[in-house]
């Protein structure tokens, strides 16, 4: 790995501050997230490794053509310190006058694994009439193509949205892909819109696919989803979810 050109401990976070991209780690809880000029990555430690958790892609489509960015060496990455720690990245669209801006934020006082990030605003100026996409790779699903609701959980990993009061709309297509890739898209209906979006590590239940559940099981599985997740998946015949907490093997499809 590089070496960050500067590193700053803020109560349990770590900020490293590398040429082409930033790393907030939480050591403590043992979570940490790259912010690239194109992606986001949540690792989670495992033993004494590093394992990627998620990929986060924030893409703007004009219909199905993709709007590319304008002047790729002109994204910016910034932090800000008060009560909290934002980190902030600022990518110009089209000819440059199209705008979106990622801000996580973070609590430099917390201690649970659940507020890292307690915020992942996305900020879209004069993309009226454009869609927004947000994608999350990486997740470990193995599973059919399925449409989600907010909050989704996949093993130990959440994906929550339309979670603040000021969010522009909800997404009009929420699905997990059997590729293992998570889809929110927004029709933007504003020159100024924005999108509460975060993922994160949760202490909650997750849920894994399961293909091989004998018939009592993935009933019973089935009524412990709908009591507990009313929008998680839940069993189709012996095709099931399960909890990652059971200590059973999630061998997938």
């Amino acid at each position: 790995m590089a070496t960050p050109t500067k590193t700053i401990v803020i109560g349990s976070l770590i900020l490293a501050i590398f040429a082409a991209y930033f790393l907030i780690t939480m050591p403590g809880v043992g979570v940490r997230l790259r912010i690239d000029n194109d992606k986001s990555t949540f690792y989670i430690l495992e033993g004494s490794t590093w394992k990627v958790a998620g990929i986060e892609y924030t893409n703007l489509y004009n219909g199905s053509k993709l709007v590319s960015r304008y002047n790729v060496s002109g994204i910016t990455r910034e932090y800000t310190l008060d009560q909290f720690l934002t980190i902030s990245r600022t990518t110009r669209f089209g000819k440059g006058d199209i705008i979106v801006k990622e801000s996580w934020m973070f609590d430099p006082n917390a201690t649970d694994v659940e507020s890292f990030p307690i915020d992942h605003k996305i900020e879209c100026l004069n993309c009226k009439g454009l869609i927004l996409q947000y994608e999350v790779q990486k997740l470990g699903y193995v599973g059919p193509t399925v449409d989600i609701e907010s909050p989704f959980i996949i093993g130990k990993m959440r994906v929550l949205w339309s979670y603040q009061p000021d969010d522009t709309g909800e997404p009009y297509l929420h699905k997990i892909y059997s590729t293992d890739k998570l889809w929110l898209r927004y029709k933007i209906m504003a020159d100024y819109a924005t999108y509460s979006i975060r993922l994160f590590d949760s202490t909650s239940i997750g849920w894994c696919y399961q293909e091989t559940v004998s018939t009592a099981t993935a009933t019973l599985l089935a009524e412990e989803v709908l009591a507990e997740y009313q929008n998680s998946p839940y069993c189709i015949s012996t095709e099931c979810w399960v909890r990652s907490d059971t200590g059973g093997t999630c061998t997938g499809k």
